[in-house]
């Protein structure tokens, strides 16, 4: 069983003392790496370098100040599905991640994905957007391309912040909340100084959590619903199906904990948690967890189209989906497309 913290993440959280003594010692190195950052910008925002941007093409970026996860990727997808509910198509740019796709930009084949060739993040935009056009790939730049070349009119960038290089018409920050450590990396978790936020459009902050610090940008909130559970072979079950009953959690993402919230809230009694690296291929599962042929073991969406790939006892493995809603999802289409068009 794993507890789901691994390396300097350890020290990320600052739990110990022997945790905060590390933050601490390395504080000097985030200073540096905060400079570098700052330094970084600065060449955009004083000319040195030009941002690029496509005729015709408007790009939407959706990203966050924090190292991993938080909720980057189901933002996009409720963005992609509002957007369509009402008419409007928008394709996707993700890096994909941890996956020989990774290099380069090129445009997804149509179908089903598969996450070792195409990345994890890719396969479920894939399963939750069927028609979407997907491009993957870190080069945003020549994804950008690409879509302008293919007459895509609106791009949405998965975890594209950071990304100064390509011009975006809107930028959108991630809020899920912040612990008490607020150091740039390598002494914690930020990509950047707080102060980034001064360069997004909209902060989108899931409630109830909060400590979002004062921004001109606009706020929307939203949050994380379950809605079904389901085996891997895609059968559901009643949601309150979790209610009273021994599980197992098993996943592969940067918050673990926030899952396991998800679970315990539909009533579960949590026995084993074996948590995984971001991303991880789960090629490997832990024995413990293969020989356990009784009790019920609960993934993440993100996980099962590893899963499902595995030959696995479909009736070991159960998926939680959920989707994310905003809390006022006119509110968000109306400024969107306002700051689009």
């Amino acid at each position: 069983m794993s507890n789901g913290t691994k390396g300097i993440e350890k020290i990320w959280l600052l739990e110990s003392p022997a945790s905060r003594i590390a933050s601490l010692a390395m504080v000097p190195l985030s200073w540096l790496y905060a400079a570098g950052w700052k330094l970084y910008l600065g060449t955009y925002r004083g000319g040195l370098k030009r941002r690029k941007r496509f005729d015709g093409l408007k790009v939407v970026g959706v990203g966050n100040l924090l190292v991993g996860g938080t909720g980057k990727t189901p933002i996009v997808i409720a963005l992609a599905s509002l957007l369509k509910s009402r008419g409007v198509d928008a394709a996707i740019s993700v890096s994909g991640y941890g996956s020989p796709s990774s290099r380069s930009a090129a445009i997804a084949p149509e179908g089903e994905l598969n996450p070792d060739v195409h990345g994890d993040e890719a396969c479920l935009i894939r399963e939750n957007l069927p028609n979407a056009v997907i491009f993957l790939g870190r080069d945003r730049v020549k994804a950008a391309q690409l879509a302008a070349q293919r007459g895509v009119e609106l791009l949405i960038l998965d975890d594209g912040f950071q990304h100064l290089p390509l011009f975006r018409d809107v930028d959108i920050v991630v809020w899920s909340g912040f612990g008490a450590n607020k150091r740039c990396l390598p002494a914690g978790p930020l990509r950047e100084p707080l102060s980034g936020l001064d360069r997004s459009d909209a902060v989108f902050v899931s409630q109830p959590e909060s400590g979002l610090p004062d921004v001109q940008a606009a706020k929307f909130g939203f949050k994380r619903v379950s809605q079904q559970i389901a085996s891997l072979d895609a059968d559901p079950v009643p949601i309150d199906w979790l209610a009273g009953r021994s599980v197992d959690i098993l996943c592969a993402i940067a918050r673990p904990d926030r899952f396991e919230q998800s679970v315990r809230a539909l009533g579960a009694i949590v026995k084993n948690r074996y948590y995984l690296r971001d991303h991880d291929s789960m090629q490997n599962l832990p024995a413990a967890l293969l020989q356990d042929a009784e009790t019920p073991c609960i993934v993440t969406e993100k996980d099962a189209v590893k899963l499902r790939r595995r030959g696995l006892c479909k009736q070991k493995f159960f998926v939680l989906k959920s989707t994310v809603e905003f809390d006022e999802p006119e509110a968000v289409y109306s400024w969107l497309i306002e700051r689009v068009r």
